[in-house]
């Protein structure tokens, strides 16, 4: 949940909707991660339309609830590759992880559900949110991403990173890493409205997802359950704002 409000790499984009944790959320700890203890500082102002719908959220992802996997699982992950964003190859990986505790579904064939699924969600929010159309790209180039992306993951998973590393240094590779970290943003944030739709419960989003992303392979009418008119407006409204007000005294 620390992504909320991390310096720059929030998951609702950078330099907007900074939060302050309730009183007492994070401890001082001196074992706990930097992340953490710093988010006590974050404030802004929030517009009175979006203060009860980010208050919500936030329940969701602090003590109040309890986070059930697997968007933990995902936000861990992500939170992972912001904080290895130096190192390209563990930085793509880890934010290919996260999208697969969203996408993963049973344990056969996992690189090509993956790539389907995420690729399906994906452009179809690229070509129904506006402001997402550039940072998604076009079906071929994210499919692309996504298998050298997952590529890359199961390479460093089993250790076998040199000859990727040197990949990796390639002028067409330079904005990989950031280009999979808004894909896992911006699978996160599908997955985090859904379940609060559905009453906290992400492990019945997470299906109720991958079960329309499937349908939608044969049926296309079937992703505009998923992508109603209200969850696009939502979206827009965490992804395409402008920046943060000015910080409060």
């Amino acid at each position: 949940y620390g992504a909320l409000a991390l310096d720059n790499a929030n998951i609702f984009g950078e330099d907007k909707f900074w939060v302050i944790p309730p009183q007492g959320v994070f401890s001082a700890d001196p074992e706990a991660p930097a992340v953490l203890l710093h988010l006590v500082y974050n404030q802004c102002r929030v517009a009175e339309d979006d203060a009860g719908r980010l208050r919500e959220l936030w329940g969701y992802l602090t003590k109040e609830y309890e986070v059930a996997v697997p968007l933990s699982t995902a936000l861990e992950r992500y939170l992972e590759s912001i904080q290895t964003a130096n190192d390209p190859v563990e930085s793509t990986a880890h934010a290919v992880m996260a999208m697969e505790a969203i996408y993963g579904k049973g344990s056969s064939e996992l690189s090509y559900r993956f790539q389907l699924y995420a690729a399906k969600l994906l452009k179809a929010l690229g070509e129904k949110v506006e402001c997402l159309s550039q940072r998604i790209g076009d079906g071929e180039k994210l499919r692309d991403d996504l298998k050298y992306a997952y590529d890359v993951r199961s390479k460093f998973v089993h250790g076998d990173i040199e000859e990727i590393e040197e990949e990796m240094k390639k002028e067409k590779y330079k904005d990989l890493p950031e280009r999979v970290r808004e894909y896992a943003r911006l699978s996160i944030l599908t997955l985090l409205l859904r379940g609060a739709d559905d009453g906290g419960d992400f492990k019945v989003a997470k299906n109720n997802i991958l079960n329309l992303i499937e349908e939608s392979l044969l049926a296309p009418e079937r992703l505009g359950e998923l992508l109603s008119e209200q969850f696009l407006q939502r979206m827009s409204r965490l992804t395409c704002t402008g920046k943060a007000p000015s910080p409060t005294v």
